[in-house]
């Protein structure tokens, strides 16, 4: 019996695609976007008109009809979160990680399909989560796509797990756990870190090529950027070996990063798992489509937040034998501790009464009397309490500015950002407020990466979480000044 998977790996710039018939490779294309218009001799074409074109040419290169697809998509699309939580049941760790992820994103969890995974360590007493989420609306423009055209996607994931898949069908990657993959497009790099098989953390970064020849260091620096930054985040996860997986093979490049990164690095080219011609958009698309050959299971579904967190609910059978002895043993209990109780406070009112009996009043009470001083004693106590309530109202926001003061020090803004206005008010005992700044790089990618990052170095302190649990990117957009392109750009702090 025939089993024909389609997968197809839509990027930023280019889509490969892939037929495989139980297991086996029977069929692959790779397609840049830029070629369409080259081809058509037509210009400015829409992005849509663009990738539904290219769809059908791959499809119809690949001579192939069916219709169910599976997906991968360019990770700059996707959410990456990676957290330690308790050592709990599987199924009580839904519950909780909708509460701790509502913390590490800007906008509402009802927004966002995703996905977890996790592993488990009992002596430890926790287990280590992995979550991957995508906009809704991103993925139903995905869905809108391939919907015109006719194709019924069974499945959405990152490029990143798509090609970790690929490349663990080779045997000498097959049995590593702890890794870090670095994938090199012709524009864009992509490093992604997998701990026990999990996506733990991606970023991306521009690449900029000189004659078609790329130029080393600017692949180096942002890896040795993105490592530094991981040993000091996850200190607890080591590192066995770095996968470079690229068109072009560079044996420089990979002795450059074995130097300066000091661990095992390995360089994957496409032909190594598809031979005669294999790219690395159709080695995503391999992934994507089959994984029967493959170590790596992981295969997220992305699903709205109220499928994930439906339940199905299993009554449990009632004993009424068992439930009515426990109501009768309750009874008698009850009833021996209410008489013992009775009893008890009537002797303890007789001393009372006694000992007050004795007790001679103060002159400074007797003008109001016993019942007039209590009085007086339960208005101070309210006095109090109201007092105390401010107290604790009372939210100091000197830790706050003490951090900004020092955040230059401590490069928590980069150099090529700058603040210029910082709005703060107190509502109801909590600070909100927003900030405001610009940014320069000379490149609109460059300047908007630098924002990103600040912001979620802005999410992730500790100290400044305390004061703003919600730090949202309200705009960004490129002005003018002077002889100077730049991008102004404003934070909302609540």
């Amino acid at each position: 019996m025939s089993k024909l998977k389609i997968g197809l790996y839509v990027g930023v710039d280019s889509l490969g695609g892939v037929v495989t018939n139980n297991g086996k490779i029977v069929s692959f294309s790779r397609y840049d976007l830029a070629s369409l218009e080259e081809e058509s001799h037509v210009e400015n074409l829409s992005d849509d008109v663009k990738w539904e074109a290219l769809i059908n040419k791959a499809m119809r290169d690949m001579n192939v009809e069916a219709k169910d697809v599976r997906l991968s998509l360019a990770d700059r699309d996707f959410i990456f979160r990676f957290f330690e939580m308790p050592f709990m049941k599987q199924s009580e760790v839904q519950s909780s990680l909708t509460y701790e992820i509502e913390k590490y994103i800007p906008f509402k969890l009802e927004d966002l399909r995703w996905d977890y995974s996790y592993a488990s360590f009992p002596k430890e007493k926790k287990i280590d989560v992995s979550f991957i989420g995508i906009k809704e609306d991103i993925y139903q423009n995905i869905q809108g796509l391939f919907t015109r055209l006719g194709f019924n996607p069974l499945s959405f994931e990152p490029s990143a797990v798509s090609l970790a898949r690929g490349i663990k069908t080779l045997k000498k990657f097959s049995k590593i756990k702890n890794f870090a993959l670095l994938e090199l497009t012709s524009g864009e790099g992509y490093l992604t870190f997998f701990y026990c098989d999990l996506p733990v953390f991606n970023r991306y970064f521009n690449l900029v090529r000189v004659d078609g020849e790329l130029k080393t260091e600017d692949v180096v620096n942002p890896v040795r950027l993105s490592f530094q930054y991981f040993e000091r985040e996850f200190h607890f996860y080591k590192l066995e070996h770095l996968i470079v997986a690229s068109n072009s093979p560079d044996d420089t490049l990979v002795s450059m990063l074995k130097e300066d990164l000091q661990c095992n690095v390995h360089l994957c080219c496409p032909d190594d798992v598809m031979p005669g011609g294999g790219s690395l958009e159709s080695l995503k698309a391999l992934g994507a489509a089959d994984l029967s050959a493959s170590m790596y299971k992981f295969r997220p579904v992305l699903r709205p937040t109220f499928e994930q967190l439906a339940r199905v609910k299993k009554e449990i059978p009632l004993n009424r034998t068992m439930l009515l002895s426990l109501l009768a043993i309750g009874l008698v209990v009850y009833t021996g501790i209410y008489f013992w109780t009775e009893n008890n406070v009537k002797q303890l009112q007789g001393v009372l009464q006694n000992k007050m009996m004795e007790v001679v009043m103060p002159e400074a009470i007797k003008p109001v009397g016993w019942d007039g001083a209590q009085n007086m004693i339960d208005g101070k106590r309210d006095e109090l309490k109201t007092i105390s309530g401010i107290k604790s109202a009372y939210h100091p926001i000197t830790p706050f500015l003490q951090k900004m003061i020092r955040t230059k020090d401590e490069s928590f803004i980069q150099e090529g950002i700058w603040l210029e206005s910082f709005d703060l008010h107190d509502n109801a005992g909590m600070w909100q407020g927003s900030l405001s700044g610009k940014a320069f790089f000379d490149d609109e990618r460059k300047e908007r990466t630098a924002i990103d990052e600040f912001v979620y170095k802005f999410r992730q302190d500790s100290v400044l979480r305390g004061y703003f649990p919600q730090v949202e990117l309200v705009s960004a957009s490129c002005i003018v000044d002077g002889e100077f392109n730049l991008m102004d750009f404003k934070v909302e702090l609540r």
